[in-house]
């Protein structure tokens, strides 16, 4: 049977973390539920700016980027299973599906990852918008410190890729905010 919450209190609010009172963990809850919302807002934006920007752009992707995005979204989708308790062969034998046809349906995606990752960049060389070294040195440590299999030149490679992205989606952002003003 389930029991009921205990009660909130000013001392069990004390023993979760660094609150005064109540009201102070009330007010911390509801800004953090705030900037939550702001985030995945932020995020759901910059998924729409990336279909936008892969609708648009008019560029053959050599099929070696293609398959190196595919391979990238295909060991994500076998983390993803195996965090759930499954192997990839479990899995696929219980929806009746090849590692082939689920490459084959990941396929669209890579495509699209792989011409906004391009127009990203180009909009990025074009701007001049870099990460600074010190921001991609702090990262890739952090990055090898909780993945220590990874390797280390993958690591910063992408710690790169993921600054200078949201570098770029920063500045596209701030040109949508002064064209509309």
């Amino acid at each position: 049977t389930l029991s009921a919450p205990p009660e909130l209190t000013d001392e069990a609010v004390k023993k979760i973390g660094s609150f005064k009172d109540v009201a102070d963990f009330t007010e911390k809850v509801r800004g953090q539920i705030m900037h939550e919302k702001t985030l995945r807002l932020a995020e759901k934006r910059r998924i729409e700016a990336s279909e936008r920007l892969a609708e648009r752009a008019k560029t053959l992707i050599p099929s070696v980027i293609i398959d190196g995005e595919l391979e990238s979204l295909f060991a994500q989708f076998v983390r993803d299973i195996e965090r759930a308790g499954a192997s990839l062969p479990d899995y696929l034998a219980r929806i009746g599906k090849s590692e082939e046809d689920v490459r084959r349906e990941l396929r669209p995606s890579a495509e699209k990852s792989a011409k906004v990752q391009l127009v990203l960049g180009e909009i990025a060389r074009q701007e001049h918008l870099a990460p600074s070294e010190q921001n991609i040195e702090r990262l890739t440590a952090i990055t090898l410190k909780h993945s220590p299999n990874v390797d280390p030149a993958s690591a910063r490679a992408h710690v790169t890729m993921m600054l200078t992205n949201e570098a770029t989606f920063k500045f596209l952002e701030e040109q949508a905010a002064s064209a509309d003003a």
